[in-house]
């Protein structure tokens, strides 16, 4: 006996399942394009509310690790959701230092806690960005 319920459950399993398959666990905007940017990034020091922090961010092609040169960069305001407040800087002077890295400052935090710092880069037709987390103690 065919059961009309089932079938739908069915398929939305199916439809979830392929959804779960294309999510490769990366925070990424694509626009729509195939192209693909890894961020890596660092801070100059611990995190810390006592100093102003360089975030130095290396961009890569995920398909075969070049370098992305004369990227454009942009970091949003240093933000905690736990609090649902931003740190009141945004990071404005951003520098590329050669071969893909690039460093963005002033980065403050305001207070202890988690953070997060999303960063936006275009390169051509290419539009991803990623949100880098840092604990603050």
């Amino acid at each position: 006996m065919f059961v009309p319920q089932r079938r739908f459950v069915s398929l939305l399993a199916l439809a979830l399942l392929t959804l779960a398959a294309c999510d490769d666990g990366h925070d990424h905007d694509h626009d729509g394009h195939s192209s693909m940017i890894m961020f890596m990034g660092q801070l100059d020091a611990t995190p810390a509310t006592d100093h102003d922090h360089t975030l130095t961010v290396t961009l890569t092609m995920m398909s075969d690790s070049s370098p992305i040169t004369g990227a454009t960069l942009v970091a949003e305001e240093p933000w905690m959701d736990a609090h649902g407040h931003g740190s009141g800087t945004t990071p404005n002077t951003i520098t590329e230092v050669g071969e893909g890295v690039y460093t963005l400052s002033p980065v403050k935090f305001i207070m202890p806690g988690e953070w997060k710092i999303k960063v936006h880069a275009t390169k051509g037709d290419m539009h991803e960005h990623h949100d880098f987390l840092f604990t603050v103690e």
